[in-house]
């Protein structure tokens, strides 16, 4: 399968994974310079992952909350500092939330937590603010995962949310 991959040329636009298979092909048979072929497939993937963090970054905008991370009443100015700095991840993980939820449907806690990799300390605050944002709800639905385990909460996608995976859909 491979091996049909390099004998295809690059018809799609700079960017595209399937050029920079291209070039490495070219380089692997000789018919192209290994520096050449190497730096091209380079400017290929290169352009691959600006476009990824462009598409990235418009779903962060479109989910972001505004409000800094949280902080105590009176914080100290290194937890202030760090508020700050944590902002744009935050965004990244509401994205991941929020984009899970609406594929499966509805998810507790925990299955985001297995599900997305993202730690506890983690998933709740970020799906408290798409909570407060109003793309999340609870579904009015409850599960244990052992039998006298913690109940968990059900949450839910809104409306808000399916029209902005729409978006983000469309727009990657």
């Amino acid at each position: 399968m491979t091996e049909a991959l390099f004998d295809v040329p690059p018809d799609a636009p700079v960017g595209s994974v399937r050029a920079a298979l291209y070039y490495v092909g070219q380089a692997l048979r000789g018919r192209r310079g290994r520096v050449d072929a190497m730096t091209r497939a380079e400017a290929e993937l290169s352009a691959v992952v600006a476009r990824e963090a462009k598409v990235a970054a418009a779903r962060d905008a479109e989910v972001s909350v505004p409000a800094e991370g949280k902080v105590a009443r009176s914080p100290r100015a290194s937890s202030a500092r760090a508020a700050r700095l944590v902002e744009p991840k935050t965004g990244t993980q509401r994205a991941r939330i929020l984009d899970h939820l609406v594929l499966v449907g509805a998810a507790t806690d925990h299955d985001l937590v297995r599900a997305l990799g993202i730690g506890e300390s983690s998933v709740r605050p970020r799906r408290g603010e798409l909570v407060d944002a109003g793309y999340v709800v609870d579904s009015g639905e409850t599960t244990h995962y052992q039998p006298n385990g913690p109940t968990w909460t059900v949450w839910k996608p809104t409306d808000a949310a399916r029209s902005w995976h729409r978006r983000a859909r469309e727009s990657a």
